[in-house]
């Protein structure tokens, strides 16, 4: 009931406020009905992903209309899957823990915006690849956990199916969950009464490979895309591993290769800071527990410590206090792995402890790009960051009080507007205001404009072209010069 209440309160606290129309989430809406409306993936449209994602939104888009509410609506229903997914896993832990994992949760994940590109959440993400990704991991755990507890092989085939189709999305997220899957092997054997194993890991194994398989196939004979290029759409971004990636000073600073020793400093100092303010939390509670009035005083604490937060938290540096991240996740990996060792003969408590463990790997090793300061800022502020405010209001919206800053806005976009539009597409040479001027006799729909609340975000005049394209109903694009025809 409380965390249904509270998804309930932070959707309609949001509502349409969660995305950014000028970066990423156009191509989110216009993949997708390109794919509607009789355009392949990887031939006519440039994508760098798996084909999972896509081909998921044009079936929302085939059911229910093509409509960012489309979106909004599925992605909602997605997010109380995981929300149920997570309560699930947190089972061993009792009520109150469950309630609180999932109430975190939507406050911090589900529906908040921590950076002024609004597009971090998961009602309107970046990219539909990351929220997916993330539910396939999270159900192969639950799957894995119940295949552990009790060798079925129905939970190994949906967590080997929940793998492959991870695989499907994007590269950082099926290692993840390839780690968890290794874990889970690990564990397999390591039980003591443990009934034959192998014919378990090995049905886990086929069933991983048949949503890659099946991709092929529907790429070669539906899409009709030659083998090689199917191929390289069922590898996704897995192709552009390599020395050329490393090479990139944007993928460098994102992984914190331009500065390993300084931003493994940043990450040991934030994870110190980080156990000591757990420690002090910690003693106090342990001091309560040993007092006769430990109701009144727990309350007063808790209540000054909310205080405390919310006084200190503009001056916080959480973006910094989430480089700790992998720290703790490996602390926590290695205490659930202790504690399951130390019950060896106890079955149903090691059944209880299996699914935190892998997911404690899997957070681990998704954590693993929050050390550097760049991708705490990113990654960590839409998937891990602690809870500073549950939704900020989107970059176009005028604050009172803010003219000087409005009028110094409207001129930076106006003098960008004028050096984006001179910009000519590489394949056609046609420019980007030719394309907005042949594009201006057909207007979107009504259900198509409403996706921006504030009527003032249509004035801007700094739309990416996947954004234009799709509110215009265009098949041309000249930020992919492969689709211009």
């Amino acid at each position: 009931m409380i965390v249904g209440a509270v998804f309930a309160a932070l959707a309609a606290q949001s509502w349409r406020r969660w995305t950014d129309p000028l970066i990423d989430f156009g191509a989110e809406l216009y993949v997708p009905w390109r794919l509607l409306e009789g355009d392949r993936l990887y031939a006519e449209i440039a994508y760098r992903n798996g084909p999972l994602s896509p081909f998921v939104n044009a079936l929302w888009f085939q059911l229910f209309g093509v409509s960012v509410t489309t979106l909004v609506f599925c992605n909602l229903a997605l997010l109380a899957l995981l929300c149920l997914l997570t309560w699930r896993l947190f089972a061993a832990t009792g009520r109150l823990a469950q309630t609180l994992v999932c109430v975190a949760l939507l406050v911090a994940f589900g529906f908040a915006n921590f950076t002024e590109t609004a597009n971090y959440n998961w009602v309107t993400p970046y990219q539909h690849s990351q929220t997916h990704g993330v539910l396939l991991g999270f159900a192969m755990i639950a799957a894995l956990g119940a295949a552990l507890r009790s060798g079925s092989r129905r939970a190994w085939t949906a967590a080997g199916i929940c793998l492959g189709l991870a695989f499907l999305t994007k590269a950082e997220l099926f290692v993840p969950a390839a780690a968890a899957a290794a874990t889970a092997t690990a564990l397999a054997f390591a039980q003591p009464h443990s009934a034959r194993p192998a014919r378990g890991l090995a049905v886990f194994a086929a069933a991983a490979l048949v949503p890659p398989l099946v991709a092929f196939a529907l790429l070669v004979f539906a899409a009709r895309l030659p083998a090689e290029m199917a191929f390289d759409g069922v590898l996704g971004n897995w192709r552009y591993l390599g020395a050329d990636l490393l090479a990139d000073r944007f993928y460098r600073k994102g992984s914190g290769l331009d500065d390993p020793a300084g931003n493994a400093f940043a990450a040991v100092r934030s994870f110190a800071s980080v156990m000591l303010a757990f420690g002090a939390v910690l003693l106090a509670d342990r001091a309560l527990l040993r007092s006769p009035r430990r109701r009144g005083l727990g309350f007063a604490f808790g209540a000054a410590l909310v205080a405390l937060l919310a006084l200190a938290g503009p001056v916080v540096p959480w973006f910094d206090a989430a480089r700790a991240l992998p720290a703790t996740s490996a602390l926590g990996a290695g205490a659930l792995a202790f504690a399951w060792l130390r019950t060896r003969e106890d079955v149903a408590r090691r059944a209880q402890l299996a699914p935190l463990l892998l997911l404690a790997v899997y957070a681990l090793r998704c954590s693993g790009r929050c050390c550097s300061r760049r991708a705490s800022g990113t990654t960590a502020s839409r998937s891990q960051c602690p809870p500073r405010c549950c939704s900020q209001p989107a970059p176009w919206r005028e604050r009172r009080g803010s003219r000087g800053a409005a009028t110094a806005a409207a001129r930076w976009r106006a003098s960008s507007a004028s050096r984006w539009s001179s910009q000519r597409c590489s394949a056609c040479g046609a420019s980007r205001a030719d394309s907005t001027r042949a594009g201006a006799s057909s207007s979107a729909p009504g259900a198509m404009r409403s996706w921006s609340t504030p009527k003032r975000a249509r004035r801007s005049p700094k739309l990416s072209n996947i954004s234009m394209n799709w509110q215009r109903r265009r098949r041309r694009c000249s930020c992919f010069p492969r689709v211009c025809r």
